[in-house]
Formats: structure tokens, C-alpha cells, sequence
């Protein structure tokens, strides 16, 4: 199963994404074409600088291209295109007919990359929304603002939304219409055609969009000496505090974004037979009033899941199994004020 994550903050966490994209993708596409090329890639590695701190807060997205290798983070998805840029919608490999090069872009929702997630979708709230209405709600969108082109809208510098992105076979085509537009392809055979239109998911992704971010109510006994203890055990490699890229500004999200493999306690089996591994690192902003934990939902309160903690964050779970008792109540006093907005309250909110 999965543990529904909450969404406020949507807007950021999707506008962060797209800078990701837009500051990788410009220091590997030395002729500015959009897309990357063998050439363009060998040997080179994608780094981003999240928050100005220097060398060693820089995050390692993996390799663009080690001989015919591509060992980006399962965070940035690519597709391969030919030499004018055009998706090859067969291709998997460099090494495929007509293959010149490929695009990425670095997702920011869902929990694993590992579970047939589209390369482009998690990118974009618009490709996330409709998704999630064709899989949980078997509601198919005739949305002309979704194309089954190359996405192209990903390697401009910044994404205006105009453009959305390719999402696999797209829940309704739109091949068939009538005279007002209107899809009549019906994909699923209900009887009902154009069962949500452009316009719905314009209203949808505009309320996501605006929800406000989480708030930390910083008065609360132990945060900031909380804070403290969250960064000096190691927990800040993988829960970034803040992102300060070209034209963005985000404090307190708390994620790299990467995909991170904790060991046995969080892999999880898929239908398919196989055993996802890696998730993506959840942003901590509401943690504290957004139980239960983990992708599957299986830790009740935070002790619990940090805990649960193996894999590649060993070391920080042993520090803070080391800490004192009083010690480890401030952290999780810190991670508690991390909460979600409510009715009334205001983003200056403190205790």
C-alpha cells in the first residue's frame, strides 16, 4: 500500500522541481538545444548547490553518461529523442535506432520512481492530477493541454505551463470529437465520453497550486535546539532544509528529493514480483501533524519511523540512537512543530 501524503505546499514542491530540471539540464546542454547529448554527457556528473551553503552541501543527482551508461537518480526520468529533439517513443537505450540523445526531469510526487511512475508526469502537478483521476478514479481527461509529443515544455529555463508533458498513453486521446470540441473517443467504454475536460483540471491544479505551505511553530519548548541536533547527527544530507535556486525561494521543506534506499524495513514488494527499493526522501514540512509515516504508512508516530531508519541513513539513526533522552525529546519537540496550516492560523503563526 501507500500512505497518502499531504499536499500543502504543492505549488513550491512542483516549482522546485522544475528549477532542479532547468539548473541540470543548462550545465550539461552546452549548445542549448534542449536536450543532452553523448558528447555533451561523457563523464560528466549532475550536481546542484541547493541552498548557496557551498561544496560540501552539494547533492549528487548521479551520472548524465559513463561510456553508454546513463546513472542519473531515479528522480530525474529521462526519454530519448532523435538529433531534432523529438521523443522516440520505442527507444530505451542510447544505443537504439535514430537515438541522439536524451531529456530528463526531476520529479517531485509520488513515492518511488521504481513503480512505473511516466517519466514526465510526477514532474507537473497538471500530469500528477491527471493521472491520479485516470488510475484511483477511472476518470479519463480530454485535456489538449496534455500532448503525446516531446514534452518540450522541460527544457525551456523556466517552464510556463502552457506546455504539459508527455504522460503516457494519455486517458483520452481525443481523436474522435464533436462540434464544440468536446472528445467522444470514450476509452473505457462506459457510455460516458469527455468525463473530465482541460477546464477541471484547470481548477483542480490552480486550488493545489494555492494551498499554503506548512508552518513551523517555532515558540514551542526544544525546536530550536531541535533544529540543532536535526542537522549536527546527519539528517540534513537527505532533508534539505531549504531550496534558493534562480528565481526560487523555499525554506523548510526539508528534502533533496533524491531516491534513497533505508534498508529492509522500507522495501516493499510490487504486484509485479519485484521489490521496490528506493523512495524518494519525503518532504518533512506537516510531519508533525501528518501520521502515519513511511511510503506504506506502517509507522504510527515519529520515534517509530526514524527508528526504521537503515540502509543509507545507518548513520544518522545510530546518532541519534546515541543522543541523551532529553536530547532526543528536543528533536522530536523540533520535528512535532513542523505542522500542517490550519483553519484560522496564519503562515507567521508561533506558540
Amino acid at each position: 500500500g501507500r500512505n497518502t501524503p499531504h499536499l500543502f505546499g504543492a505549488g513550491l514542491q512542483e516549482k522546485i522541481g522544475r528549477s532542479i530540471t532547468s539548473e541540470l539540464l543548462k550545465q550539461v546542454d552546452r549548445n542549448g538545444d534542449g536536450w543532452v547529448g553523448a558528447s555533451e554527457a561523457q563523464g560528466r556528473r549532475a550536481t546542484i548547490d541547493p541552498d548557496g551553503a557551498g561544496p560540501e552541501a552539494t547533492l549528487d543527482f548521479g551520472a548524465y553518461l559513463t561510456d553508454d551508461h546513463i546513472a542519473l537518480d531515479p528522480a530525474l526520468r529521462i526519454w530519448y529523442v532523435a538529433s531534432d529533439g523529438r521523443r522516440i517513443p520505442a527507444a530505451r537505450a542510447l544505443t537504439d535506432p535514430g537515438v541522439a540523445g536524451y531529456r530528463f526531469s526531476c520529479g517531485t510526487f509520488g513515492w518511488s520512481a521504481d513503480d512505473g511512475e511516466d517519466p514526465r508526469a510526477t514532474a507537473s502537478l497538471r500530469g500528477f492530477v491527471v493521472g491520479a483521476f485516470a488510475a484511483h478514479a477511472g476518470l479519463e481527461v480530454d485535456d489538449p493541454q496534455l500532448s503525446e509529443d516531446d514534452g518540450s515544455g522541460f527544457s525551456q529555463p523556466e517552464f510556463d505551463g502552457t506546455r504539459s508533458l508527455f504522460i503516457g498513453a494519455l486517458p483520452d486521446p481525443g481523436i474522435r470529437r464533436d462540434t464544440a470540441g468536446r472528445s467522444l473517443d470514450d476509452p473505457d467504454g462506459d457510455g460516458v465520453p469527455s468525463e473530465m475536460t482541460g477546464s477541471d483540471i484547470d481548477l483542480v491544479t490552480t486550488y493545489l497550486r494555492t494551498l499554503a505551505q506548512p508552518i513551523e511553530r517555532t515558540g514551542v519548548s526544544g525546536f530550536q535546539h531541535g533544529r540543532e541536533l536535526f542537522a549536527s547527527i546527519g539528517c540534513t544530507a537527505c532533508h534539505v532544509p531549504d531550496w534558493h535556486l534562480p528565481n526560487l525561494n523555499v525554506s523548510g521543506i526539508y528534502s533533496d528529493f533524491r531516491h534513497h534506499d533505508l534498508g529492509p524495513g522500507f522495501h516493499q514488494r510490487r504486484f509485479d514480483g519485484g521489490m521496490t527499493t528506493r523512495f524518494r526522501t519525503p518532504p518533512l514540512w506537516g510531519v508533525g501533524t501528518s501520521a502515519p509515516y513511511g511510503h506504506d504508512g506502517a509507522s504510527l508516530d515519529l520515534p517509530a519511523v526514524i527508528e526504521r531508519h537503515a540502509g543509507e541513513a545507518t548513520a544518522a539513526a545510530m546518532a541519534y540512537a546515541a543522543l541523551t533522552h532529553s536530547e532526543q525529546a528536543d528533536l522530536l519537540a523540533f520535528l512535532r512543530g513542523l505542522v500542517l496550516p490550519q483553519s484560522g492560523t496564519s503562515v507567521n503563526f508561533r506558540q
